[in-house]
C-alpha cells in the first residue's frame, strides 16, 4: 500500500518500513542529490546525511513512536545508548506518541524524558497541536505528540533551523516541515512550469501558436523564453497569482484549525 501511495511522486529513491496491523510503518523519499547511509531498528529509520558540502553529515532519526510500552521503551533506550555515541549534529523527528509537558495535550499521554537522550525540543511555529482525535484536527481531543528534537550540535550547526506546522489535509496529524537552514536566500524570479496547466487544453494550444510563429532566424533558447513569458501572461490572466492565493488558503486553513 506504502508504494501505491508514493507512486504519485518523482523522488527516486524509498524506504518503507511496514506497520504491525494499523499501526506503525514508516515512509522514506529523498532525491539523488542527497548522498544517505540507512539503517531501520523498531519502527525507526536512521539516516547520516550529506546535503551540505561546506559542513559534516548530520544524523537524521525518524521515528513512529509506539503506543505499546515495551516496545516505548525498546526504542527509548536505542535512542539514549544513540545519544552517547553520536558526535555530529542529530534531529529526532516523527510521530513520538509522547507529549513534553502537560501544556501539549488535554488527554493523558505519556511523558518523554529527552534530557536524558541528550535532545533539547526544537520548538516550532503554527498551530500548537499536531493531533487531533478526528481527521483534519477538529476533534475535541488534541496533543503534541509529533515533534522534532535536536542535540547541541545541531543548535552550533544549524542555528537558523526551523520546525512549521503545516495545517490538517486529510489525516488526524499535521505534517511537519523541518527547514535546516532558513536564513538561505532563494534566487528571485525562478519560473515554474505548473502540472495543472496541462489539464487545460488553452495551454498546449498556445505553446503550439508561440514555435509555429517564430521567425525562422529564431532559435530553440528565443523560442523557450517567448513560450515563457506567453505562458506567465496567460496564467496570470486565465488561472490569477497561484502562489499567492494558496498561501492565503494554506493561511485561512492554519487559523480555522488553531
Amino acid at each position: 500500500m506504502a508504494k501505491s501511495l508514493t507512486q504519485k511522486y518523482s523522488n527516486p529513491n524509498s524506504l518503507f518500513v511496514s506497520s504491525i496491523g494499523f499501526y506503525g510503518g514508516l515512509v522514506l523519499l529523498w532525491k539523488d542529490r542527497f548522498t544517505c547511509d540507512i539503517a531501520c531498528r523498531d519502527n525507526m529509520i536512521h539516516l547520516i546525511i550529506s546535503s551540505n558540502a561546506s559542513k559534516q553529515e548530520w544524523l537524521l532519526s525518524c521515528v513512529y513512536g509506539s503506543t505499546h510500552y515495551e516496545m516505548k521503551k525498546q526504542q527509548l533506550d536505542f535512542l539514549k545508548d544513540l545519544g552517547d555515541n553520536v558526535f555530529q549534529s542529530w534531529v529526532v523527528i516523527g510521530d513520538l506518541n509522547v507529549h513534553l509537558s502537560r501544556l501539549d495535550t488535554s488527554t493523558s499521554r505519556n511523558s518523554l524524558d529527552i534530557i536524558s537522550v541528550g535532545l533539547m525540543d526544537m520548538g516550532y511555529s503554527g498551530i500548537h497541536h499536531t493531533w487531533s482525535n478526528r481527521n483534519n484536527g477538529k476533534g475535541y481531543k488534541r496533543a503534541r505528540i509529533d515533534m522534532a528534537l535536536q542535540n547541541s550540535n545541531w543548535i552550533r550547526d544549524y542555528p537558523d533551523s526551523k520546525v512549521i506546522h503545516l495545517p490538517f489535509l486529510g489525516s488526524d496529524h499535521c505534517p511537519l516541515l523541518l527547514i535546516t537552514e532558513s536564513n538561505v536566500i532563494k534566487p528571485g524570479n525562478v519560473w515554474k512550469f505548473y502540472k495543472c496547466w496541462l489539464r487545460d487544453p488553452n495551454c498546449s494550444e498556445l505553446i503550439s501558436d508561440t514555435w509555429d510563429s517564430s521567425l525562422g532566424n529564431e532559435n530553440i533558447t528565443q523560442n523557450l523564453s517567448k513560450s515563457r513569458r506567453n505562458l506567465s501572461k496567460w496564467n496570470r490572466e486565465h488561472f490569477g497569482r497561484i502562489n499567492f492565493h494558496l498561501r492565503q488558503l494554506q493561511q485561512n486553513l492554519s487559523d480555522l484549525q488553531a
